[in-house]
């Protein structure tokens, strides 16, 4: 018998055997491997065996042997001497325990069915239920039962005879465009285990076994985040099954996106900055809040604001309406996997750095009966200040008004309004020093914000649109459409192509040339922020 012969005949008890000693998915592999290896050393044609079992389950126990010996710093609490050498030699044991494997993995297969079809399965042939039985506390019909027994003995047969495969679980950066309720999107922005049910629901609609089979977890966990994500809508439930309703930019999209904008973007942003320049002293001219700031600052925050004015007024309208939500928001998701899984060798540096740096939160708003409060987040702020500059309660984002008497009028706050204030100085956006309150973002009343509008609408854009000739947005869009996948929805396509908002990469390239300069810890907080009076 020639040697692909034996390990084709000996695979699965070698394995069986490896998995016995080791009970770890990746350490039965290296020594399933390792058997397979002493194995190929010898020369069994010349060889008389008449007992080949107990000749190749020696060989499994000699490897196993040296197996334990040269991974001794982490096999050391094990007691495999007796082992080795007490068991018989033959496979009767060890047929015995690839039973007991099969037995568990079994088990293990079942966690992975949906809720129904894990209770019929468990029922029928561990509790020992007939099918009227089953129907009856199910409160299905019989026939019922008998498909989802039917189609679990099948779905179970595949998983048996398939190989183990282990799933990388990977992390999203998750924006959105519209309206939330809440900042963490029900989740979505921050659940790990939502993250993968979407990203392997992207392209192929697929069933929750197959969710739960190809994340390797208890199908029990993902009915858990299915029931949120499709009442959200970021899931769209076919039949049975489950599709992912927004794109997820891999790295191949995101630089060819990238790669556009970094060849684009310089022109528009040099003639932004100068014109933004330009008209900055006739803004401090109008006495805000924040008009004596110092003009490094100021200029951060002026040009994030006029390169969102000037992309919103030549955009590219989207034909049709945010997604509801369940929550009753409307919204855009706007998800790329995080860098760390994303393969940018052999890229320029300066490139791969314009890449990590050019994204960012841009143009969050935030409001109450008074007050609205807008905020871009490019790199300069950093990932540590980014959300914790937001203020969510209105109350305490209305309170801003009356903190404005604070610093105008001198005006001691009693301890409930101290409390307030405290929000605001932990944010970054006031300071108290020797007990005076000052505000650190420019700070408009309703008629300073109108004068700020205008200058902005007409002066600075027509200034800008009359040195830039190109249609950027117009450029993108055919370019984008090139390369957008073709799973995704007529209306996800329409979204991306018209989703030409950079406000932050502008900053970025400003800075890199030298423009924009440095910040303090301090103005990292609160740079980027305009508050006004309604």
């Amino acid at each position: 018998m020639n040697i692909d012969a034996i390990v084709k005949k000996y695979a699965k008890k070698i394995y069986g055997f490896a998995y016995s000693k080791t009970h770890n998915y990746h350490d039965s592999k290296d020594l399933s491997s390792e058997i397979v290896l002493a194995l190929c050393k010898i020369d069994f044609n010349s060889k008389e065996i008449f007992d080949m079992d107990a000749y190749i389950y020696r060989i499994c126990q000699y490897s196993w042997s040296n197996f334990v010996r040269s991974n001794k710093t982490y096999w050391e609490g094990c007691s495999y001497t007796d082992e080795i050498y007490s068991k018989p030699d033959d496979f009767d044991a060890l047929e015995n325990m690839i039973n007991n494997e099969l037995y568990n993995k079994l088990r293990y297969e079942i966690m992975y069915l949906s809720e129904n079809k894990r209770k019929c399965i468990i029922m029928h042939y561990y509790e020992e239920m007939s099918l009227k039985d089953i129907a009856k506390k199910l409160q299905i019909p019989v026939s019922t039962v008998k498909w989802y027994l039917s189609e679990s003995k099948k779905i179970l047969k595949e998983k048996i005879e398939m190989n183990e495969a282990i799933f990388t679980p990977k992390k999203l950066k998750i924006y959105f465009s519209g309206n939330s309720a809440t900042h963490n999107l029900q989740g979505l922005r921050n659940d790990l285990l939502m993250h993968n049910i979407c990203i392997v629901c992207e392209e192929t609609a697929l069933t929750i076994e197959q969710i739960a089979s190809t994340l390797c977890i208890s199908a029990a966990f993902v009915e858990n985040k299915l029931e949120t994500l499709v009442w959200m809508n970021y899931l769209e439930k076919i039949g049975n099954k489950y599709k992912t309703t927004f794109i997820i930019k891999d790295d191949k999209f995101i630089l060819a996106q990238k790669r556009f904008l970094y060849e684009k973007l310089p022109e528009l942003a040099n003639i932004i900055y100068k014109k933004s320049e330009k008209y900055l002293p006739e803004i401090k001219n109008i006495g805000f809040n924040g008009a004596n700031f110092n003009e490094n600052f100021l200029m951060w925050t002026l040009i994030t604001r006029v390169a969102h004015d000037f992309e919103c007024e030549n955009g590219i309208e989207c034909s049709y309406p945010a997604p509801k939500r369940g929550d009753g928001s409307d919204h855009w998701i706007d998800a790329s996997y995080d860098e760390e899984y994303l393969n940018f060798e052999n890229i320029d540096p300066e490139f791969a750095d314009f890449i990590k740096n050019s994204e960012g939160c841009a143009g969050k708003h935030q409001s109450s009966n008074d007050i609205i409060m807008q905020q871009f987040d490019p790199f300069i702020v950093g990932d540590n200040h980014s959300f914790a500059r937001s203020i969510e309660d209105p109350a305490v984002l209305n309170f801003f008004k009356r903190m404005k008497k604070f610093v105008s009028e001198d005006i001691e706050p009693n301890e409930y309004e101290k409390d307030l204030i405290s929000k605001y100085v932990q944010c970054g956006i006031a300071k108290v020093t020797e007990g005076k309150i000052s505000i650190n973002v420019p700070y408009f009343n309703k008629d300073q914000y109108t004068a700020f509008s205008e200058i902005i609408a007409n002066k600075i854009l027509p200034d800008i649109r009359a040195d830039y000739d190109k249609d950027i947005m117009q450029e993108y869009a055919k370019f984008i459409n090139k390369i957008l996948p073709a799973h995704i929805s007529n209306e996800e396509k329409d979204h991306e192509i018209s989703r030409f908002y950079q406000p932050n990469a502008y900053a970025y390239l400003l800075y890199k040339q030298g423009k924009l300069k440095d910040l303090s810890e301090a103005e990292k907080k609160a740079v980027c922020t305009i508050v006004w009076e309604k």
